[in-house]
């Protein structure tokens, strides 16, 4: 896709804009390079994806995205996403995949992600991602911008590499995670230049668990603007509203 894609009354996605429990399958790889309007929330593959699949596996490696965004929720492959199931995205190549917004809400895979409950999983792996804000967001997340409450996301072998031009709450993978369980397994890579306040793995981790195991690299998410020293958390910058 490529060009401008849009919706003035719901979700745009540059693949698909709305939908529920759908696979989409190509013979050949799908490139995105678009620019994507929706009043709801854009993303670079799906606009909006509700799951209530038991097992639901997203193969990624087909895709790559090099989308702007322009939405409430933005994420470079969905712009929200709903679980009631389980879901793992997955790029068996470690795909890599682009994006930049100027939002309210934006994540480098997803914008806002929700579950049902804490049992349904979100599983996110082997995935390099280049997010890049051209203004302020409220929640700007190297992978996802907002964890709606009563989630548990797990991330293994992710690489981000975030830049940003404002002030802007970012956090390494998540930005707010709201009484949810973030499980960081192995192998992740943050690396994050600024202006912005920052936590090296979630921003403002609002009640909720975080885990880390294995190996998480934050070398390069030293944010030295004196401005923002107050603001950041070499892990969590925030606890709620302290």
């Amino acid at each position: 896709s490529t060009g401008e894609i849009k919706s003035t009354g719901g979700y745009a996605g540059g693949v698909v804009g709305y939908a529920k429990d759908a696979t989409v399958n190509y013979v050949n790889a799908v490139s995105v390079n678009a620019t994507v309007n929706g009043s709801s929330g854009t993303g670079g593959v799906f606009g909006y994806y509700e799951n209530t699949k038991a097992d639901n596996t997203f193969d990624v490696s087909s895709y790559t995205t090099n989308c702007i965004l322009n939405g409430k929720n933005n994420g470079g492959i969905f712009g929200e996403l709903k679980n009631s199931g389980n879901v793992t995205i997955n790029s068996p190549d470690t795909g890599t995949f682009s994006s930049t917004a100027s939002t309210d809400i934006y994540g480098g895979l997803i914008g806002t992600y929700s579950a049902t409950e804490t049992s349904n999983s979100l599983t996110i792996q082997n995935i390099t991602v280049l997010p890049s804000l051209s203004s302020s967001a409220s929640n700007y997340g190297g992978v996802i911008g907002k964890v709606v409450e009563k989630s548990y996301v797990k991330f293994d072998n992710v690489t981000v590499n975030a830049t940003n031009s404002s002030n802007s709450s970012f956090g390494g993978l998540v930005s707010y995670a709201d009484n949810s369980f973030i499980d960081v397994a192995n192998n992740i890579t943050i690396s994050a230049t600024g202006p912005f306040p920052f936590g090296g793995v979630v921003y403002n981790l609002n009640n909720g668990v975080l885990r880390l195991n294995g190996s998480t690299d934050l070398s390069q998410t030293n944010i030295k603007e004196t401005n923002y020293i107050k603001e950041s958390g070499q892990i969590v910058a925030k606890r709620g509203n302290q």
